[in-house]
C-alpha cells in the first residue's frame, strides 16, 4: 500500500519504514501521524514482518513537528475537542510500544522533538556519528509528548532526562551514546546497512521467544524480583512447548541452520 508521507516495504522479514519528507527534514505533519498509525496496525497483522526498521530519507531522521500541524491544533476552540485531537495523534506511541515485534531506529542528521519521541520508543537506536538529538518541546511552549515522558527516563535515567527536557539543549551523537540514548554509532555511509544487518539478524530468531523476552523487559522494568520470576516461569513453560524451540534444539544437534515459523 502507498502512503503520501512514509515509504513502506518488506525485505527478508524486515518491515522498513522510511519517513519520506526530505525537503522538510521529515518533520511530522498530521498525515505522517496517520500514515504511521496505519502502518503499525498493518505490521501487527503481517506475518512476514518480524522486526521494524524506522529511518528517514535525505539528511535527517526527523526535525520534529511542522508548523502546519501546530496550525491545525490551534484551530480548535474547545479544550475538550483539542485534547481529543491530540490524543488521536499521539496514540501512535502506544501502538509502537505495544507492537509484538522489535523495532530499530536508524538515526541520521536531526532527531528532534517528536522525531526523538519516536526513536526513543524503539527497542534499539543506531545513529550516525553526525546525528543531533534534542527535545525542543519546552522551548516551543509545549509539553513533551508522543510518549517521550514515558520513554526517555527509561533510557537515560531520570536526572539526564530532566536535563534534556528542561534545558532543551541539543546533544551530539557521542554524548547520546555515552548516556545510553543510542546503542551504537556508525559513519553516515555505514548506518543504513548496519541497521538492516541487525534487523535481519533479529528477524531470523524464533518469534515466540523473541516476543516474550521483549514483553518481559517492557512490562517488568521497575517490578519486583518475584513478579519477574513469575513471568519468566509462565513464558518459559510456553516457549518450551513451541515448535520453534524443538527446531532450535534439533538444528543445534544436527549442526544446521534452523528454520523458525513462530509456532
Amino acid at each position: 500500500m502507498d502512503y503520501s508521507t512514509v515509504h513502506w516495504e518488506i525485505k527478508d522479514g524486515v518491515g522498513i519504514i522510511t519517513l519520506n519528507r526530505p525537503e522538510k527534514l521529515n518533520t511530522f505533519s498530521v498525515q505522517v501521524f496517520h500514515d504511521l498509525q496505519e502502518i503499525f496496525s498493518n505490521a501487527e497483522n503481517e506475518q512476514s514482518v518480524r522486526v521494524l526498521l524506522i529511518k528517514g530519507s535525505g539528511a535527517s531522521f526527523s526535525a520534529g513537528g511542522d508548523m502546519e500541524m501546530l496550525k491545525y491544533l490551534g484551530s480548535f476552540q474547545e479544550q475538550a475537542l483539542l485534547q481529543e485531537a491530540i490524543a488521536k495523534l499521539v496514540k501512535l506511541a502506544a501502538q509502537l510500544n505495544h507492537l509484538e515485534i522489535p523495532s530499530i531506529a536508524a538515526v541520521q542528521g536531526y532527531c528532534l522533538g517528536v522525531g526523538l519521541s519516536l526513536a526513543s520508543l524503539c527497542d534499539i537506536r543506531l545513529a550516525s556519528k553526525t546525528a543531533i538529538f534534542g527535545t525542543e518541546f519546552v522551548a516551543m511552549g509545549l509539553v513533551p509528548d508522543t510518549g517521550i515522558l514515558y520513554s526517555l527516563s527509561r533510557l537515560v535515567g531520570l536526572g539526564k532526562a530532566k536535563e534534556m527536557l528542561l534545558t532543551c539543549r541539543r546533544i551530539k551523537a557521542e554524548e547520546a551514546e555515552k548516556i545510553g540514548l543510542v546503542n551504537s554509532l556508525f559513519s553516515a555511509e555505514e548506518l543504513e546497512q548496519e541497521a538492516f544487518n541487525m534487523a535481519s539478524r533479529i528477524a531470523q530468531l524464533p518469534p515466540v521467544s523473541l516476543k516474550m523476552a521483549r514483553e518481559g523487559l517492557n512490562r517488568f522494568t521497575g517490578a519486583t524480583i518475584e513478579e519477574v520470576l513469575s513471568y519468566e516461569s509462565l513464558a518459559q513453560a510456553l516457549c518450551l512447548r513451541t515448535e520453534d524451540h524443538h527446531e532450535a534444539v534439533s538444528a543445534f544437534l544436527s549442526k544446521r541452520k534452523p528454520s523458525f515459523h513462530g509456532k
